[in-house]
């Protein structure tokens, strides 16, 4: 007798430490049929104002799981849902049985023993263990009996309450994270001012062209944010966004990187290379500090704005590209056109529609006003 308390015990606890709510379900659901001799059985869970199979075992437990009960339609598990009472029914006839779950069975119910399921005093379900003998003669209603059914039942309706929420509140953490991940790939611009709100429209009307952009404001005022956003919400979004600064990098290497070269085409060269603008067919190509840009490659930018085309070093041939530029440059390039520092056609071409003016706003960093305008 000791053994029997001892190893009932045990499953008991093995239950209520169970965390998956699938895994738990068919231990609790078996583990009821399994003291009360039977073979068909069911849980059923509260959604809305219906109640849904999540469980079922026997003979066609697999056109039983999944089924969906309206709470307007009488049902054994509604009721003891509703009432939070447990219950026992004749199949054939007790008003509360729903005949059509089980219409097209072989096999059909005789007697129902249904258990509410709470947590905290809420029922959030109920189970059924189903005698199918003609005779109903398998269930043991014996109150003494049933008792101890309850107090395993009880048992298994916390511990089934806390993994259901312990899995939503995965659901929800994977949600997050998943949310957070991005934000953080995403480099999320972040503002709540009704001016940060309009600017937003206002790139988002310019990401949906396909323009090429320049972006001026002083540093620190998220010019590359800007560009990240206009290609993410444009039509090249599944395209590569390439990013090259042109601050402070020679001449000659500057157009290495934008254009490319030919194996041979100056010492160290061992082997073809793609140029930035190559590499990024399709997509955007984001100039940062383009003001810097030497005046040589000036000229290289303004044959690929104009034609569409680039010509890497070391080569004698032209290849088409397919490419959105967005620049930036913290300088004042009207003045720099004035004293011969800046190429007026490249300005003209960069941005004959498109010009944003990033600023500070008060405190706030990241933070910023565009104005639109033509260069």
């Amino acid at each position: 007798m000791d053994n029997t308390k001892n190893k009932s015990s045990q499953e008991k606890y093995d239950l209520f430490k169970e965390l998956d709510p699938n895994i738990l379900q068919k231990k609790f659901l078996n583990a009821l049929l399994k003291i009360q001799n039977v073979r068909r059985g069911s849980i059923w869970i509260k959604r809305g104002r219906t109640y849904v199979c999540v469980e079922a075992a026997g003979t066609d437990s697999e056109n039983i799981v999944g089924i969906t009960l309206d709470a307007d339609s009488p049902s054994i598990v509604g009721w003891v849902i509703e009432n939070g009472k447990m219950t026992i029914a004749k199949a054939g006839s007790d008003h509360r049985h729903n005949r059509e779950v089980e219409a097209h069975f072989a096999i059909k119910s005789s007697q129902i023993l249904c258990f509410p399921l709470l947590v905290d005093g809420q029922v959030f379900g109920a189970v059924q263990i189903i005698d199918t003998h003609p005779d109903g003669i398998h269930l043991n209603l014996d109150s003494s009996y049933l008792s101890h059914v309850q107090n395993l039942v009880e048992i298994c309706s916390i511990a089934l309450g806390n993994a259901l929420s312990y899995a939503r509140e995965q659901k929800k953490n994977r949600r997050l994270s998943s949310t957070l991940s991005r934000i953080e790939k995403e480099n999320t611009i972040i503002g709540q001012s009704k001016a940060f709100h309009t600017s937003m429209e206002l790139v988002k009307s310019y990401a949906d062209t396909d323009f090429n952009v320049l972006i001026t404001g002083e540093s620190g005022t998220g010019k590359e944010l800007v560009a990240e956003r206009l290609h993410r919400d444009s039509a090249r979004v599944d395209y590569p966004f390439l990013a090259q600064n042109c601050s402070a990098i020679p001449e000659t290497l500057l157009e290495s990187e934008l254009f490319g070269y030919k194996k041979g085409a100056f010492t160290g060269a061992a082997r073809d290379r793609a140029g930035l603008f190559e590499a990024a067919d399709g997509g955007t190509v984001f100039l940062d500090e383009i003001g810097d840009m030497p005046m040589g490659t000036q000229a290289g930018l303004l044959r690929v704005l104009q034609k569409n085309e680039i010509k890497p070093l070391g080569s004698s041939r032209v290849q088409f590209i397919n490419v959105r530029i967005i620049a930036a440059t913290n300088k004042d390039l009207v003045g720099m056109i004035r004293e011969n520092q800046f190429r007026q056609d490249l300005a003209i071409t960069a941005c004959p529609y498109c010009r944003f003016t990033c600023r500070h706003c008060g405190n706030e960093r990241k933070i910023f006003r565009c104005w639109p305008g033509i260069f």
